[in-house]
């Protein structure tokens, strides 16, 4: 089996005097379809990159890309 690295970088905003656990939770239940998506966009993008690789080396002058062999 493969494996596949995605490294995500999150940053939040953070009140300086009041933070609660209860506060953390609900901020991550907010951001986290968004998150979500952004991870399924990122597993894709990996497939397809690794699926361009392997036509590249499988048929070297077949693969055309925008009309520029690549």
């Amino acid at each position: 089996m493969d494996e596949l690295e995605i490294k995500i970088a999150i940053r939040f905003k953070v009140p300086e005097n009041v933070l609660t656990l209860n506060g953390i939770f609900y901020g991550l239940d907010k951001v986290g379809p968004i998150l979500l998506n952004h991870l399924i966009k990122a597993i894709l993008e990996a497939f397809r990159e690794r699926a361009i690789e392997e036509l590249k080396n499988s048929h070297p002058n077949r693969y055309v890309r925008n009309g520029r062999r690549s």
